[in-house]
């Protein structure tokens, strides 16, 4: 526990086959992200936001963004908000995924989810799941600080934290 955040649940995956040593693999990311949720006893409308990977490429940004509908895009009850704390901090490389988790922790002790800085348009390859405003049924994208759209205090909140790395290790974290 660290501010009244708890770890919840966590996973770590191999991709195993994919196209090249840096193509991601979408059943990978959605089994990770699975993972993690089951071993904290969570389930997919208890996540709020999610900080993704989100390196701003044709290929791996449509490959995250069906492995993380495939798990999290199902409930519809709450908008599930995204974010990428890489736009903020720059890549990072190992540390990325610290950067994501700390800035999580730091969304739910706050309420707040910080936009995607520099965002001027969705990458067309996803465009399907989010649209040019940065929206789309459930999902949000804000490029300006977004609140968490809770309802009372008693309703339990979980943000996710995705992490790739570029051999095949996929990461996933739930507070």
């Amino acid at each position: 526990e660290c501010g009244g955040v708890v770890l919840g649940g966590s996973a770590v995956n191999q991709d195993g086959r994919s196209s090249s040593l840096t193509a991601p693999n979408g059943p990978s990311q959605q089994d990770v992200i699975a993972s993690a949720l089951r071993d904290g006893g969570l389930s997919a409308g208890d996540v709020m936001s999610l900080q993704m990977h989100g390196t701003g490429t044709s290929l791996g940004d449509p490959i995250e963004m069906g492995g993380l509908l495939g798990v999290l895009g199902k409930d519809a009850s709450r908008t599930l908000v995204l974010g990428a704390i890489k736009s903020c901090v720059g890549h990072a490389e190992c540390a990325a995924g610290a950067a994501g988790l700390m800035h999580a922790a730091s969304t739910l002790r706050g309420e707040l989810v910080t936009g995607v800085m520099h965002l001027r348009g969705v990458n067309p390859h996803v465009s399907t799941a989010i649209d040019a405003n940065g929206v789309r049924g459930s999902l949000a994208l804000p490029r300006a600080p977004h609140a968490h759209a809770v309802s009372d205090a008693s309703t339990q909140k979980a943000a996710g934290v995705s992490s790739f790395a570029f051999q095949g290790t996929n990461s996933h974290a739930v507070v």
